[in-house]
């Protein structure tokens, strides 16, 4: 098994940075590297391979649904959340005068694609919680028999809080609702298990936790699921077919596969995916459950070193449950602390107004002491 301190040696950023920035983008490891230069060398020197493409794509299909403890038929390969969250909102059968529940916190990616249910005489019933987090009460308090779907984040975007997703299922699914969560800030960092969790459908893209290039996505579709799900684009790749090649069609019947592949269209980004393969390996031989206690730490450790400073307002929860690898804070002097961590190599985002740290499994706890400590003195 790979451990953590000969993983980091794969991200060359850590050489000269403290990179806290994995909620905006990852760094890419020396595996992906190889592996692209390996794929495009390939194709290069002999010309394309497609039989090989496929057969690496199954290769990831699977490792996808290792990673999320599925069946690989619960497994479509996307080209990132966004996508994803269309094909949920767009797929979802509803009425006029049906509704959907999410929360104002919501990434706009994970908003507009069910305001668009507009059109159909769908509302969107957006929650507006009294503070800065959102509770897993808050949502299950406006479903009702009207609800289609409630949609939500594994983490949020930012502060990085953590819902009760097994309440909120069992409470759509009492209703005949469908759970839509939006896991791109929580897959390659948090140990998932959407079955156990009661999650319908789930979205994620490759360029954060799953360390992979942007352009590569997944979502999940709880196998039960799959069929009440209309594509809301089609092709063949999504279809069952008596022919293997698709020159050898000569007639048609629209009849969509019964699995997530229902929601395949066209080519694949076969050498992002083969990336993703490569990084999916490094995630895997580390373990999600020892990549979670890691993050868990050191975001816990920021946590109490800020709210001991007794001047900084921490947004994200300090409950472990709650919480996953990103922390949102605002201290006094917002600005001074923010020139300070990037004088001492910090790489971060603003969001909402505040300093977001996103942490990955190749963080340390002595670069946690050192962002403490900058912001220390820079508030002093």
């Amino acid at each position: 098994m790979e451990t953590l301190e000969a993983a980091r040696r794969q991200f060359a950023v850590t050489g000269h940075s403290i990179y806290l920035d994995l909620a905006n983008q990852n760094s890419t490891p020396k595996c992906v590297l190889d592996e692209l230069v390996r794929f495009h060398t390939e194709a290069h020197r002999r010309g394309a391979d497609k039989q090989g493409y496929i057969d690496r794509i199954e290769t990831v299909r699977g490792q996808l649904a290792g990673l999320l403890h599925c069946d690989r038929s619960e497994i479509a390969l996307t080209k990132n959340t966004s996508e994803g969250l269309n094909i949920a909102a767009a797929g979802i059968r509803c009425r006029p005068g049906d509704n959907v529940v999410l929360s104002q916190f919501e990434h706009p990616n994970n908003v507009y694609p069910w305001l668009a249910l507009a059109r159909q005489g769908v509302e969107a019933r957006i929650v507006r919680p009294a503070g800065r987090v959102v509770q897993a009460g808050d949502l299950i308090a406006q479903i009702d028999e009207r609800t289609r779907a409630v949609t939500c984040s594994l983490v949020s975007f930012m502060p990085g809080e953590r819902l009760d997703l097994a309440a909120v299922s069992a409470a759509c699914h009492a209703h005949g609702a469908y759970l839509v969560v939006d896991a791109v800030q929580g897959l390659g960092i948090v140990d998932l298990d959407p079955h156990a969790l009661g999650i319908d459908l789930l979205a994620a893209s490759g360029h954060k936790g799953l360390l992979a290039p942007h352009g590569v996505g997944v979502l999940y579709c709880r196998r039960e699921v799959c069929p009440e799900i209309e594509p809301a684009f089609v092709a063949r790749a999504g279809m069952r077919r008596l022919r293997p090649m698709e020159h050898d069609s000569t007639q048609y019947e629209y009849a969509p596969l019964d699995d997530a592949r229902r929601f395949e269209i066209g080519n694949f980004n076969y050498s992002g995916f083969s990336a993703l393969g490569a990084a999916l390996e490094l995630i895997l031989s580390l373990g999600l459950a020892r990549i979670e206690r890691h993050v868990l730490g050191l975001s816990g450790r920021l946590i109490d070193g800020l709210l001991e400073m007794g001047r900084v307002d921490v947004w994200t929860p300090r409950e472990p449950a709650r919480r996953a690898g990103i922390v949102g804070f605002v201290p006094p002097g917002a600005e001074r602390v923010g020139a300070a961590l990037r004088a001492a190599g910090g790489v971060f985002t603003i969001r909402r107004e505040a300093i977001r740290f996103g942490f990955g499994f190749y963080n340390t706890a002595d670069e946690v002491e050192t962002v403490l400590r900058v912001i220390r003195e820079a508030i002093a």
